[in-house]
């Protein structure tokens, strides 16, 4: 199987760090559509609110940002009821350039993916693995988005639906960046998965079964 990936045009060079040093706020982004159903936020919400209330964000300027998430009035709702107005945002859709910056220009990247998704991996993550930010992966661990991440080295993983798994990995990956000690999947990895790298793997592979299929001649 080849899988999709990235087009490098869309990116210019390989972003290490686009953040302004002068920005203390740390942003963690998700960037792109929610479903209620295969990419539902409310338990991410309730994980949020318990480690407020655990105090983990107490001496923290944090805002997790939901870009052109959709169905922002319901969401938004849930937010205010939880009282997480300071910790959550959700924006309006930009256009594709500017949405590509602003993972660039982000602290951390965020892929929401439910097990009822098991065999899907969004499109998006191969565009965060070129930003080359930490990410954190609300997925089950077993789907295919799961398997993925872990393939590469991201170890910030908890189910979608596990609000307790949810809370206790945000608050190890929050730990992370305030030290440092977290970065995003390597240059060589994540060019990988370019269009026109894999491209080429579809090519060795007709390549190899041509050479492998016995001469015809009748």
């Amino acid at each position: 199987m080849i899988s999709n990936g990235y087009d490098p045009a869309t990116f210019g060079d390989f972003v290490e760090d686009d953040k302004p040093a002068s920005d203390s706020k740390l942003i963690i982004l998700h960037s792109g559509v929610l479903y209620p159903e295969g990419r539902d936020p409310t338990g991410f919400f309730h994980a949020i609110r318990r480690l407020s209330d655990d105090g983990v964000f107490a001496d923290l300027d944090i805002e997790f940002r939901f870009r052109a998430a959709g169905n922002d009035e319901e969401y938004g709702k849930t937010v205010r009821d939880l009282g997480l107005d300071r910790y959550v945002s959700f924006l309006p859709r930009i256009p594709y350039s500017a949405a590509i910056s602003e993972m660039q220009a982000a602290d951390a990247l965020m892929i929401l993916q439910g097990s009822t998704c098991n065999n899907q991996i969004p499109a998006k993550l191969y565009e965060y693995f070129f930003c080359g930010k930490p990410i954190l992966g609300l997925t089950d661990p077993a789907g295919d988005t799961g398997q993925l991440l872990e393939n590469v080295g991201i170890q910030s993983i908890a189910s979608l639906e596990d609000r307790e798994q949810i809370a206790g990995t945000i608050k190890e990956f929050v730990r992370k960046l305030r030290s440092d000690d977290i970065a995003g999947i390597p240059k060589e990895t994540a060019c990988k998965f370019s269009r026109r790298e894999l491209t080429g793997d579809l090519g060795k592979l007709l390549d190899r079964t041509l050479e492998a299929t016995p001469s015809n001649h009748g």
